[in-house]
């Protein structure tokens, strides 16, 4: 059945992994998440203290149950307790033919061991040659081998071995480089990588596997559900939060799909999002309400080479007043905004190095001491907009800076019927618009 997934995995009290996190991740982009818990872990943000197994007799009366009403075909698996419980599911596996994704847990990442080495053993022959996907990372990996993965020729090699198992795709995590994952299938080795992620997040190896599954009940194919599970994790790290003393876990946008708002396709637009993000928490703090517009304020960067509104990371709601404060509503991600992105790119085509611009409140105040300040300030009106034009701001942008002839900070608009005027700031970096911004806020 499409969009319906079983996860079968161990659960975590602190919500960070397991389970839980498995349902979150499910829902997140919009799949039934059935499960079924086959352990019950003592543990918080900080440290696991002990597992209890839950009876194999139970999880497999679920499992019969379960199947007799709703056609499972994609089954993400986690912490497997005990020998017993390998068995039971790799007999289930088998029995109804799932489609599964195995992320093999051997230890917590606060270095809780769960594997002795007749479970590791179980694994290999009961288990592994009825998985269609194994998410190893590089110590599960070596854990199952035997031996140590220093090159790249290393990484392949496991990869054949674990295939010879059984296993129908492998996708070795952390292969020989963090964030450089090496994705096998019998045929063919495939280097998926992103750039090393600044944040040490608990649970991501349930986050990946469990969008990786999430996605193939979508009806995508493996290779896609793993690239885009990739960059969806990245992105969602970056809007992880500490809940306790220990460990981040993954914050979800409680808004949108994750699928339509974390998206990192490389390094360059990771680069450039975290720019951005390094300045907007600043930028929160320094705001005042009183430059906040009626419709919001959004703020936005660029890719050195961006040519579409994919290539531009803005805030995917915007800034906006709430009360007597303000509000940034939604995670930073590319594609959308198309206000900001029509500015951005319109600017970039008269000179490409201004990549990054915001929206603020309209006052004339502001635009006679911006000028008095040196700043340089273009505008348009809309009443000179063209019948046939399709993106006001794409038009009045370039409209602004053809006719200045000259590289502009500040480009305004006193409004129209049921148009409110508009400040836009326009720089090279977010930086320098905090810096403009400040000083427009001083004056």
């Amino acid at each position: 059945m499409r969009n319906v997934v079983l996860s079968i995995a161990g659960l975590d009290p602190s919500g960070g992994a397991g389970l839980t996190m498995d349902i979150k991740t499910l829902t997140s982009i919009g799949v039934e998440a059935l499960s079924i818990a086959t352990c019950l872990t003592t543990q918080n943000t900080r440290e696991v203290k002990n597992v209890e197994e839950v009876s194999d007799e139970l999880v497999a009366k679920q499992i019969d149950l379960l199947m007799e009403d709703i056609p499972i075909e994609v089954v993400k698996i986690g912490l497997l307790p005990s020998v017993e419980m390998i068995k039971i599911i790799a007999s289930k596996t088998q029995q109804h033919k799932w489609k599964v994704i195995l992320d093999p847990i051997f230890t917590s990442t606060t270095g809780y061991s769960f594997y002795d080495h007749s479970m590791i053993e179980s694994l290999k022959k009961d288990l592994l040659p009825y998985v269609y996907l194994l998410t190893p990372n590089k110590s599960e990996a070596e854990r199952i081998v035997g031996w140590d993965i220093k090159t790249r020729g290393d990484a392949e090699t496991v990869c054949n071995e674990l295939y010879s198992m059984g296993c129908r795709n492998i996708l070795l995590k952390s292969s020989y480089g963090r964030g450089v994952d090496l994705f096998y299938d019998g045929r063919v080795y495939v280097t998926l990588s992103l750039p090393k992620h600044p944040l040490e997040v608990h649970g991501t190896g349930c986050v990946l596997s469990s969008l990786i599954a999430g996605f193939l009940s979508k009806g995508y194919s493996l290779m896609e559900s793993i690239k885009k599970a990739k960059s969806i994790l990245w992105g969602l790290m970056l809007s992880s939060r500490k809940i306790g003393g220990g460990l981040r876990s993954i914050s979800y946008p409680s808004n949108s799909f994750v699928e339509e708002s974390c998206m990192i396709v490389d390094e360059v637009h990771a680069e450039t999002l975290l720019e951005l993000k390094s300045c907007l928490e600043e930028l929160l703090s320094i705001l005042s309400i009183d430059f906040v517009p009626e419709v919001g304020c959004n703020i936005g960067y660029a890719t050195p080479s961006a040519r579409s509104k994919e290539d531009v990371c803005a805030i995917s709601g915007r800034i906006v007043r709430v009360a007597n404060s303000i509000r940034c509503c939604g995670p930073l991600s590319f594609g959308v905004s198309k206000h900001i992105s029509s500015i951005i790119l319109s600017a970039m085509k008269h000179y490409s190095y201004l990549r990054s611009a915001m929206n603020i409140k309209y006052d004339p105040k502001v635009i006679d001491a911006a000028e008095r300040e040196g700043l340089k300030v273009g505008f348009f009106s809309r009443e000179d907009e063209p019948v046939e034009v399709s993106s006001t701001m794409e038009w009045g942008t370039s409209y602004a800076f053809t006719r200045a002839k000259q590289p502009l900070d500040i480009i305004y608009d006193e409004g129209g019927i049921g148009k409110e005027p508009m400040i836009r700031i326009l720089a090279r970096n977010p930086r320098e618009v905090l810096d403009k911004l400040r000083l427009l806020q001083r004056i």
